[in-house]
């Protein structure tokens, strides 16, 4: 087999994690995620661009170098009410609608209850492991190689690094022991063409660095995936800035309002309609950045997966038709086979 490197089209995944990751107890959220966005080299200037000015609008007179942007809280220095948070939200959805920002979505979920069943002596660090390696692999194997013809050659390669936020102890040693695993399994590559070859952890001390820059564009559009896709039920705390479950409470509860079991005043319902139409660029901006490989085995495999009962390689599909539902029809939360086993009891 003939192989033709292109240098031009070299790319970064840059990855971070959510959820729980202990088997061994019952979580109310029962999930794990590693996930992050796939980006050209050739592209990183857009996204650190973007993310610096959107800082900038944010907090104006704060210097960036100093603090991080997140979706799930505010930065030290401001409020970290619920407005606070509502603002942020309508901004971030602003701000993406009106760039053209190019970057493709890889993740793993896993199901911790499933898994477990599956595997009744698994720890956290092998939870870790899978979600990461599968991520991975789907990168390495399906996003940076790709068929060609060109001048007689069978495969095109394209090289990339790796990329992972901030982690130490536990999480430190289970993801550099399974980037070791998948330099052994896919040495030739790694080895001969740069297909995966280099990780980077990230250190976290300067916030306007680029690779910063970028893991902050990563934390933000997968905690607005993982919180729509496996929704979660928090206490009602008025002091802190779970904006997103708002958003899916209002999906829960418009049927109720509708029925008349939900009684809001016309100043609560224009409140939070208003609020979920200005916060839906975010899930459509989401919605096809998912890469479909082709099919193995009759199955789709996408850049998204979920791990349960089995590997279901396809959950790119199912995301991409829940995001879709959630931008027409605003009276119910999706019912995909796929979302349906992530969150079930």
């Amino acid at each position: 087999m003939q192989y033709l490197i292109n240098v031009d089209r070299a790319k970064s995944l840059y990855l971070d994690e959510k959820g729980a990751r202990c088997p061994n107890s019952k979580h109310k959220n029962d999930y794990f995620f590693i996930g992050g966005i796939e980006v050209y080299n050739h592209d990183k200037k857009q996204i650190v661009d973007f993310v610096r000015s959107f800082k900038s609008k944010l907090h104006p007179g704060e210097t960036g170098s100093s603090w991080e942007l997140k979706g799930a809280k505010s930065p030290s220095f401001a409020d970290n009410s619920f407005d606070t948070a509502k603002d942020k939200w309508q901004l971030w959805a602003t701000e993406l609608a009106k760039n053209n920002i190019n970057y493709k979505i890889y993740g793993s979920f896993i199901k911790l209850s499933e898994y477990k069943k599956q595997y009744p002596d698994a720890t956290e660090k092998n939870v870790i492991k899978t979600a990461f390696l599968d991520v991975v692999e789907r990168f390495t194997n399906y996003g940076c190689v790709e068929s060609t013809n060109v001048h007689g050659y069978d495969k095109m390669l394209l090289p990339s690094n790796l990329y992972f936020d901030n982690v130490d102890n536990l999480q430190e040693d289970s993801i550099l022991e399974a980037f070791q695993d998948h330099l052994s399994k896919y040495g030739f590559l790694a080895e001969n063409f740069g297909i995966g070859s280099k990780l980077t952890l990230l250190d976290n001390n300067d916030f306007d660095l680029e690779d910063e820059l970028l893991m902050q564009f990563v934390d933000m559009q997968i905690y607005v995936l993982t919180r729509f896709l496996r929704p979660v039920t928090r206490n009602k705390d008025t002091g802190r800035g779970e904006v997103l479950v708002k958003y899916q409470e209002y999906l829960d509860q418009l049927p109720k309002i509708k029925s008349g079991e939900i009684v809001l005043t016309t100043e609560e319902l224009k409140d939070i309609s208003e609020y979920y139409y200005r916060i839906l660029p975010v899930l459509c901006d989401l919605q096809n950045r998912f890469h479909r490989f082709g099919s193995a085995k009759g199955v789709q495999i996408t850049s998204l997966s979920l791990i349960a009962d089995k590997v279901y390689d396809d959950f790119g599909i199912d995301a991409y038709h829940d995001l879709a539902h959630s931008n027409s029809s605003m009276t119910y939360l999706p019912n995909s086979k796929l979302f349906n086993i992530l969150n079930s009891d």
